[in-house]
């Protein structure tokens, strides 16, 4: 007990579960950071595009779930703005002349059928071979892997030509 007649808990005193903090309880996804400096505690949804970066802070008060989901409103809106501007150089609007498939980060390659793209700066693909899975197979397969890596590094899958695969 303090001075002025207020009861102090120590740490040790609450639950483990109530000490786990939104971090812990939230799985890592790509711009979206637990913020817990001081007396701020929220999310903070961040985007680094051509070399400026933006972000924002969502406070908790009281409810995370919700500030967690307006963080990751505000940076898909975010982004899908900054890629629709003029200079955005969005890979998802450049469709190739030579591309076949109709499907961005999905192409023949040799004897195989091949989803590429980037995850944090690095080029990522993977193939199926039109000799063990079949043509028709092949392609789905890539397709599907694409739709995933999309999934995974958007929150959704951004290609309407994809929804079907996932």
């Amino acid at each position: 007990m303090s001075m002025n007649g207020i009861i102090r808990l120590e740490k040790d005193a609450i639950e483990p579960s109530a000490q786990m903090s939104g971090s812990a309880q939230h799985e890592k996804e790509k711009g979206i950071y637990r913020h817990d400096y001081g007396n701020t505690h929220g999310y903070r949804a961040y985007i680094k595009f051509k070399g400026q970066e933006y972000q924002k802070i969502f406070s908790d008060k009281g409810d995370s779930q919700a500030a967690l989901k307006k963080a990751r409103h505000w940076r898909k809106l975010k982004l899908r703005t900054l890629q629709a501007s003029e200079g955005g150089d969005n890979p998802l609007k450049k469709s190739y002349r030579n591309n076949k498939s109709g499907i961005i980060g999905v192409c023949r390659s040799g004897n195989n059928w091949q989803a590429a793209w980037v995850e944090k700066g690095t080029p990522r693909n993977r193939k199926f071979s039109v000799e063990a899975h079949g043509e028709a197979e092949s392609f789905r397969l890539a397709c599907r892997a694409r739709a995933e890596a999309e999934q995974r590094l958007y929150g959704e899958v951004m290609q309407s030509a994809l929804q079907a695969y996932v």
